[in-house]
């Protein structure tokens, strides 16, 4: 099971090209994690890149970001520690509004 919360916000640079930002929030906890009595994985993402959108209407889009993770486990109930670990992600998109 997950739950995710995302929030992103474009930046108008000039004419089609936009910086894109944004900050989120995962709580994620499978099936192995409730059987040995975790509490979870929670992952803190931000992200900014760069959209820009073409074509004779402007409908179609590319965009690039960087978008770190930090994730944090719990242990099982009872422990209070937390590991942290932060995973590097690059992303590339093309797409078509519809």
């Amino acid at each position: 099971m997950s739950v995710p919360i995302r929030v992103r916000y474009l930046f108008n640079l000039t004419g089609r090209n936009y910086l894109e930002t944004g900050l989120g929030y995962t709580w994620i906890n499978v099936a192995e994690d409730f059987k040995n009595g975790h509490r979870g994985r929670h992952n803190g993402i931000a992200s900014i890149g760069f959209r820009r959108y073409f074509g004779r209407n402007g409908d179609w889009l590319w965009k690039a970001d960087f978008s770190p993770i930090l994730t944090g486990s719990g242990g099982k109930k009872g422990n209070t520690s937390i590991k942290v670990k932060f995973s590097p992600m690059v992303g590339i998109a093309i797409g078509k509004k519809f």
